[in-house]
């Protein structure tokens, strides 16, 4: 059949460097649904509507600094080991617009535990919104997605492995979503230690929440309890922060 080949652009690189990362990774999925009208009705209630991707930052970070397993990944240098790291650091998958097509990029974020939710709204927004040269990790990564496949898998490998600076570049956990499309993601790939995702809101308040985890950093019981306690910090402190915000606008 007649066709046309069509070069990998440097979006398209990107996504398939990432992807090759994730390839062998012994990645595990739980899932646990969750109700909290509360919070639904909070923010419905506010006069300046936190985005929910800042709502479950706020809440996973939280968890994440309580229970220090959340905060490990697998490195291969020196040799094989997990690096524990101080705080929690978010990266937050959103699609974007590059040379006239879409590709995934990741922005960061430290301890968004210690942030107010809507902060962490207009961090999302500027991650969401800004032109895609004038963030900086979004630039890095699209730079280096113009390099020849051996330099590019390079950085990539030590950039993974590299403890100290991992965080700065991946953070500590990921949170992706396509609640704004109608769906959740069924199975996430991503070179990450722990993985959340969500999908949308029914009429009673109720969520699916689904963590994937590289099963040599955690287990399954550690997952579920990770959820379980983000159910806690989403019914408590969470839809308390934007209750009160609502109350003092």
């Amino acid at each position: 059949m007649r066709g046309r080949y069509v070069n990998l652009s440097p979006a398209r690189r990107l996504v398939s460097d990432y992807m090759w990362f994730s390839r062998d990774l012994p990645l595990v999925t739980v899932e646990r649904r969750v109700c909290v009208p509360e919070l639904v009705a909070a923010r419905a209630a506010a006069s300046e509507r936190p985005a929910w991707a800042a709502v479950f930052i706020k809440a996973f970070a939280m968890v994440c600094a309580e229970d220090p397993r959340l905060r490990r990944a697998y490195v291969k240098l020196p040799w094989p080991m997990f690096f524990e790291y101080e705080r929690p650091v978010a990266s937050l998958v959103l699609e974007r617009e590059y040379e006239g097509e879409d590709t995934l990029l990741t922005g960061v974020m430290r301890a968004p535990e210690t942030l107010d939710v809507m902060d962490i709204t207009r961090r999302v927004k500027k991650l969401a919104q800004a032109p895609v040269n004038e963030i900086r990790g979004f630039d890095r990564m699209l730079r280096i997605s113009r390099l020849p496949r051996p330099l590019r898998r390079m950085i990539w490998w030590l950039g993974l492995n590299l403890a100290r600076q991992r965080a700065n570049y991946f953070g500590t956990f990921l949170i992706t979503s396509l609640m704004s499309e109608g769906g959740i993601s069924k199975r996430i790939l991503a070179p990450m230690p722990v993985i959340l995702t969500y999908g949308i809101f029914d009429e009673d308040g109720c969520i699916e929440l689904r963590l994937t985890f590289d099963h040599r950093v955690i287990d399954g019981r550690a997952a579920v309890t990770a959820l379980a306690r983000l159910e806690a910090m989403l019914r408590g402190p969470v839809t308390d922060e934007i209750t009160t915000g609502a109350a003092q606008a």
